[in-house]
């Protein structure tokens, strides 16, 4: 009898220690994958809490090696804390999804300007994020094409190899899609404006261009490059490219020169850059103006004299995040 009763009590123990190990194995089976990360380039810059733990991109611990992602003390300036999506990691954005179309001038005076733009790429992407706005790009000299038909860029990585190709390209200075040679200081600044506002994909209802340009540009029926070439005729005019953004509901900004441009051809200087952009065309009031947006002045961006990022912020924050 008392042998039989060791046995049971035995075999109770080791029924007992058995789901003992289950229930611990269960429960740190549950914890673990409650902090399961994001992991990986693609995951850690698609604006998606994957996870689903309510960490986005760079709030995630293993996403801060990547670098755009800054560091928790690294000290960035944003136009106001609250506007980070991740703020309260709920999971939800506090601004309203954007989309933003870069229009850039790759003209061979531009050169320096694309360096700098690639120098900043990471943070004018970090703008993008924090401000909920997907970023895609047109190139331009006398005529215009859409970068990979201005799909979003994922990663500023991405973004700034792009920013290096035209600087490269640009030293040919040749128009992107007929390879023409760019001849004179005139560029087509308006049937590249156009071209993003009739054909990119405006995925949000928020809609935005960034012209980035430090020459002027000519309407319809003037041909640029024409006198020493074939020529490339300008397809619209400035009321026209008025009107397809503002039918649209496009805004448009303009980070653009100012005053006289350089001389060109010859020992004439090319007229004020800043017009259309800074100051009306004629009669017409600046585009930026008509279509709610605003413009700054190359130059002094370029310099370092204000800083255009945490203005670009500001401007892309305005009446579409929470506060």
């Amino acid at each position: 009898m008392h042998t039989t009763m060791h046995e049971g009590s035995s075999f109770r123990l080791v029924l007992f220690l058995f789901w003992l190990s289950t229930a611990c194995h269960a429960l740190l089976s549950s914890c673990v994958s409650k902090v399961k990360l994001e992991r990986g380039e693609s995951q850690c810059s698609n604006r998606f809490d994957d996870d689903g733990d309510g960490l986005v991109d760079c709030d995630e611990l293993a996403c801060r090696l990547f670098p755009w992602c800054p560091s928790p003390d690294a000290g960035t300036q944003v136009v106001d804390a609250s506007l980070s999506d991740s703020s309260e990691h709920d999971g939800q954005s506090r601004c309203q999804p954007a989309s933003l179309v870069i229009v850039l001038d790759v003209s061979s005076s531009m050169q320096s300007t694309l360096e700098w733009l690639r120098r900043n790429a990471s943070p004018l992407f970090e703008v993008t994020m924090r401000t909920n706005t997907t970023i895609g790009m047109v190139v331009f000299v006398d005529d215009a094409i859409l970068v990979n038909n201005c799909a979003p860029f994922a990663v500023h990585t991405t973004l700034a190899a792009e920013f290096a190709r035209w600087h490269h390209l640009s030293q040919a200075n040749r128009s992107p899609l007929s390879g023409i040679e760019n001849v004179d200081c005139t560029e087509n600044a308006l049937d590249a404006v156009a071209l993003a506002a009739t054909s990119c994909p405006w995925n949000n209802e928020e809609r935005l261009i960034l012209l980035i340009t430090d020459d002027t540009f000519a309407e319809r029926p003037a041909v640029l490059s024409g006198p020493f070439g074939r020529g490339i005729p300008v397809n619209t005019t400035y009321a026209e490219v008025a009107q397809a953004l503002l039918s649209r509901g496009i805004r448009l900004f303009a980070l653009s020169a100012q005053g006289l441009g350089q001389r060109c051809p010859g020992p004439r200087w090319n007229p004020e850059v800043g017009q259309g952009w800074h100051v009306p065309f004629g009669t017409q009031p600046p585009l930026p103006h008509q279509t709610g947006g605003m413009a700054w002045d190359l130059n002094a961006a370029e310099s370092g004299v204000f800083d255009f990022f945490q203005a670009l912020e500001s401007a892309l924050a305005l009446n579409r995040c929470r506060t």
